[in-house]
């Protein structure tokens, strides 16, 4: 129950999110990063972006895309980060026109990036 309240609240923060800005959120067990840690670009996307992350120390991350009422729509494969800098291409053919949220997360940071799909 608790983790569907902190999805919920983290979702009505996201959607009050200005466009052009990345929005990390801090819970007891994470930690945020910098915002100029994890990066997605072109912003919008019209069928290829790339997710350039900044990482201090070699992890997993997962990365996830949620639409404009929470619902996960994509999923990638988990990555494993080495301490640096690294690019991620992923495809958005499946996805609509729209409003996204890409979700970075790692076992000890999260870094939410508001995206736009626009085919």
């Amino acid at each position: 129950m608790k983790t569907y309240i902190s999805s919920f609240i983290l979702f009505i923060l996201l959607i009050a999110a200005s466009n052009s800005f990345a929005v990390s959120y801090e819970f007891s067990e994470i930690k945020t990063i910098n915002k100029e840690n994890v990066s997605i670009f072109p912003n919008p996307i019209q069928s290829k972006g790339t997710i350039k992350i900044i990482s201090d120390k070699n992890c997993e991350a997962m990365i996830e895309f949620f639409d404009i009422s929470g619902k996960r729509v994509k999923t990638l494969e988990k990555q494993n980060l080495i301490k640096g800098e690294q690019q991620i291409s992923f495809q958005t053919d499946d996805l609509k026109n729209g409003i996204f949220f890409c979700k970075v997360r790692s076992e000890n940071w999260l870094e939410t990036i508001r995206i736009v799909i626009k085919h």
